[in-house]
């Protein structure tokens, strides 16, 4: 299910992070490549320094910064959806995993529809479960890939979620 070069694309900085720092650091001791795609880029240089240190916590060395607006995802839908479908060609992603399609979040929804259209010729999708008290009662999310991590696994998803 899982592929060798895995992308995970979030909306904002710590969406990654708080969804699925556990099994990035899995993903990690497993000897696969694994990369950062964040779509709203926030002016502030501290919050870019939070994003690089939860990224080393988690034994991540890309993160790419696509230079969205904050809450407004979908005013650069076109220009993301290029920048993202480039982004896969050089990565050369084999997995892409991003947000739930029925998360309530605005920006949650418009990184969905942007990952699943620049992703539609790679190989695996898998989407984060929403985290409370995003998503929606009546559409239940319904995993098909789930992460067995250990300590070592959370106590680094806990260091990379104190970055911020």
């Amino acid at each position: 299910m899982l592929g060798k070069r895995i992308l995970l694309v979030g909306a904002h900085a710590d969406d990654v992070e708080l969804n699925a720092g556990g099994s990035i650091h899995k993903w990690r001791s497993e000897e696969r490549d694994v990369a950062i795609a964040v779509l709203a880029s926030h002016d502030s240089q501290a919050r870019h320094e939070e994003s690089e240190l939860a990224s080393m916590h988690l034994g991540v060395n890309q993160i790419f910064w696509l230079g969205g607006k904050d809450t407004s995802l979908h005013d650069g839908f076109n220009h993301l959806l290029g920048s993202l479908e480039d982004l896969l060609l050089r990565f050369e992603a084999d997995t892409v995993v991003t947000h739930f399609h029925a998360d309530t979040h605005q920006d949650h929804v418009t990184t969905y529809r942007i990952a699943i259209a620049a992703a539609r010729k790679v190989s695996n999708f898998l989407m984060f479960k929403p985290t409370y008290p995003s998503g929606r009662p009546d559409i239940p999310f319904q995993p098909n890939v789930v992460s067995i991590l250990s300590k070592t696994d959370m106590d680094a998803k806990l260091r990379a979620n104190n970055a911020f």
